[in-house]
This record gives structure tokens, sequence and C-alpha cells, in this order.
């Protein structure tokens, strides 16, 4: 029996290798659409997650945070996936 040893079982294939984040692995395995939906979903919390947090803190009032969310949040994936959408063909 050896000791000190284990198997990490993913979703995308091998473990990964000591120090890289399992994250880069599992964006690297998805296509690029998927990929495009999966970082602007992540921005689209972060960027909500930090307009709630400078609403709460009164950096921003609640009107003026809901704007910055949508500007910064939500325009800039809904623009970048809109544009990985494929052309209607005659």
């Amino acid at each position: 029996m050896r000791r000190g040893t284990y198997t990490i079982l993913t979703l995308t294939g091998p473990a990964p290798a000591f120090g890289q984040p399992p994250v880069k692995n599992f964006l690297a395995a998805l296509d690029p659409e998927s990929r495009a939906l999966a970082i602007s979903v992540g921005w689209l919390v972060l960027v909500q997650l930090l307009a709630v947090l400078a609403w709460s803190i009164g950096l921003l009032s609640r009107e003026a945070a809901v704007v910055h969310w949508v500007l910064l949040g939500v325009l800039p994936p809904a623009m970048a996936l809109a544009s990985l959408a494929p052309t209607p063909s005659d």
C-alpha cells in the first residue's frame, strides 16, 4: 500500500499538474462558444457583486449601482456573445 498518493477524478480528463489551477483545464476543454458564455456569466456575477457592495457601503446610490451594473456588467458580455452568434444564411 502506497501512502501519500491520491487520485483526483475530473470531468475534463486527468488531474491537473501540480500548481496549475483546475479552472484553466476546465475552460480549455470547452469549445469557444461555451468558454465565452462561462466567462460572460462570471463577469456578470462579479460586476453585480461589486455594484451591490458599492451600494451597500454608500459609494453609489441604488439607481447608480443598477446603471453601472447594466453598462459594465450586462452590455459587454451581451455584445460579445452576440458577435459569436451565427449569421442567418440566405
